[in-house]
C-alpha cells in the first residue's frame, strides 16, 4: 500500500494528532519546537527533522539554553534527516519556504499537509476556535507563505537565538490552542456547564 493510500482513509475530519517540525540542521529551530510542543501538548504525537541534518550533532547551545530556561529539557538524541515515512504526519510545520521544495520532492501526496509555522495565525482564524482537524490543515497549507519565517540563529549568537525561540514560542502556543481549545480543554477536563437555571 502507498503512503498516499494508507493516508486517504484518515483524511477528512479526524482530527491532528501528529506534527512534524522541519528546519535546515534539526538542530536548532525545529527541535525547539519540538520540545516546546511536546511540553505543552503530552498526548500529540511529535518530532523534528532536518532537510540536510548535521546528524547526531546535539543541539546548538544557545537554543538549548533557551528551552532550559522555560524549564524544558532539551533533546537527547542529535539532528535527523527527514525521511519519507516522517511526513505521514498530520501536520507538517517548516521554519522557512525554502524547506517546503525538498519534502514535496520527496513525498509530493504529502503537499497539503507542509505549512509555514509563522503561518498558524491565518489557520487559527480559519477554525474559529474550534479543534483544528486535518481537512482544514489541507485547505491551508498550500497558501501558507506569504509571510517571513524564523530566522535561522545557528552561529549568531544568544540574541539571535532568544529571538528565534521567541517567536517560535509564539507559534506553538498558537498550536496548542488550534489541537486542544482552552474550552474544549475545560470540558474535557470536568463536567461542561448546565444550561439549567438553579434556585
Amino acid at each position: 500500500m502507498t503512503p498516499q493510500h494508507r493516508l486517504s482513509a484518515r483524511r477528512a475530519d479526524g482530527p491532528v494528532q501528529s506534527v512534524l517540525f522541519v528546519c535546515t540542521a534539526n538542530i536548532c529551530r525545529s527541535p525547539f519546537a519540538e520540545r516546546l510542543a511536546a511540553w505543552l501538548l503530552p498526548d500529540l504525537t511529535v518530532a523534528s527533522a532536518g532537510v540536510t541534518a548535521l546528524e547526531g550533532r546535539p543541539m546548538d547551545p544557545p537554543m538549548a539554553a533557551e528551552l532550559r530556561r522555560r524549564g524544558i529539557t532539551p533533546r537527547a538524541d542529535g539532528g535527523r534527516q527527514v525521511e519519507a515515512m516522517d511526513l505521514d504526519a498530520d501536520l507538517v510545520l517548516v521554519m522557512s519556504r525554502q524547506h517546503r521544495r525538498p519534502l514535496i520532492e520527496e513525498r509530493p501526496d504529502a503537499v497539503d499537509r507542509i505549512g509555514l509555522l509563522t503561518s498558524l495565525p491565518r489557520l487559527g482564524g480559519q477554525v474559529n476556535d474550534r479543534a483544528v482537524t486535518r481537512r482544514d490543515v489541507a485547505a491551508w497549507a498550500r497558501n501558507s507563505f506569504d509571510r517571513p519565517g524564523v530566522l535561522d540563529p545557528f552561529q549568531r549568537g544568544p540574541e539571535a537565538a532568544a529571538q528565534a525561540a521567541a517567536t517560535i514560542e509564539q507559534n506553538v502556543e498558537i498550536l496548542a490552542d488550534l489541537i486542544a481549545p482552552p474550552d474544549l480543554a475545560v470540558f474535557i477536563d470536568g463536567p461542561a456547564p448546565s444550561s439549567q437555571e438553579h434556585p
